[in-house]
């Protein structure tokens, strides 16, 4: 199921006081959103969003327009994303056209949603400088950014701000434990540590942490002659629960490692033509995308590779 603004910890209040300042003076047409990467401003701008297009008028995140918001099916609104590259003059005139445009639903709004506002050259923000001080009818511009002070200081002067702020830290916490049973309090503190608090980051920290655990794992069985210690990785590959794909990947990686490994005079691990052959099973299973037992595949590979059993 789509997740809103109502699925995101700490937005509540935020999205709270949002209503109240669209029912009191409706929104601007230039916003900036502003906080740390991974604090959710693209999802606080769909909020925004969906003030117009919601059935209640309200945000509810609960509606069909709100959920065709999130989706980013609402054709009223443009996204404009990057994450590596610079957003040059053609991306501002694409928005300039957008904006121009009469909105498609009644009541509606043609909204324009820039995220890393920052990585605007100097032709596009100057162009966007000219849409924010000649609006067109019934249009907003909502920017995102966590490097404020990298902007042109005329847009940020033009712009009415919105701080998406951190979450508190027993919520992150809480979620860190829901999503992985596995790890440490210890362990979870230093993820919302090195997430610098935000709910994404710890996310993203939370998911390279049970990566780098598959890699240990499946180096362990790299390393390893002895089938019951491999069954043994193979109980801790299954806790992980990885998905199929991720997990093939990673099978896929370790393969290639023993392979190269193999043609060694020092190593008797396994004979090259079973890697072979199990590459091209691999590769099957991928191409068609077939999900597979991490645990029967190790057993088998335990079997097929222990020089004594």
């Amino acid at each position: 199921m789509t997740k809103t603004w109502l699925d995101f910890i700490g937005f509540a209040p935020k999205i709270a006081a949002l209503r109240q300042a669209h029912e009191l003076r409706g929104l601007p047409n230039a916003c900036l959103v502003q906080g740390r990467s991974g604090s959710g401003k693209r999802m606080f701008a769909a909020a925004m969003c969906a003030l117009y297009f919601c059935e209640s008028k309200n945000a509810c995140g609960q509606c069909k327009g709100c959920w065709e918001v999130v989706a980013r099916n609402q054709a009223d609104i443009l996204w404009l994303d990057t994450e590596d590259g610079i957003i040059k003059l053609a991306d501002a005139e694409l928005v300039q056209d957008h904006l121009q445009m009469k909105p498609f639903t009644v009541g509606g709004r043609r909204i324009a949603i820039i995220s890393h506002a920052d990585k605007l050259n100097r032709q596009a923000a100057n162009r966007l400088l000219k849409i924010i001080e000649e609006p067109a009818a019934d249009s907003m511009i909502i920017l995102t950014t966590a490097r404020p002070k990298a902007m042109l200081p005329t847009i940020l002067s033009r712009c009415v701000k919105f701080r998406v702020g951190l979450p508190p830290k027993a919520d992150v916490l809480s979620l860190l434990r829901t999503s992985s049973k596995d790890l440490s309090e210890a362990r979870l503190e230093h993820i919302w540590v090195m997430a610098g608090g935000t709910v994404g980051a710890a996310l993203q920290q939370l998911e390279a942490s049970s990566q780098s655990e598959a890699d240990e794992q499946l180096d362990l069985v790299y390393r390893t002659n002895d089938r019951a210690a491999v069954l043994a990785q193979a109980e801790l590959l299954d806790k992980l629960k990885l998905a199929p794909q991720e997990w093939g990947r990673q099978f896929e990686y370790w393969l290639n490692k023993v392979y190269k490994q193999a043609d060694c005079p020092a190593s008797d691990f396994v004979q090259p033509e079973r890697i072979r052959k199990r590459r091209e099973i691999l590769k099957y299973l991928k191409a068609y995308r077939i999900a597979f037992n991490s645990r029967l595949n190790l057993e088998s590979l335990a079997l097929a590779s222990t020089k004594k059993l």
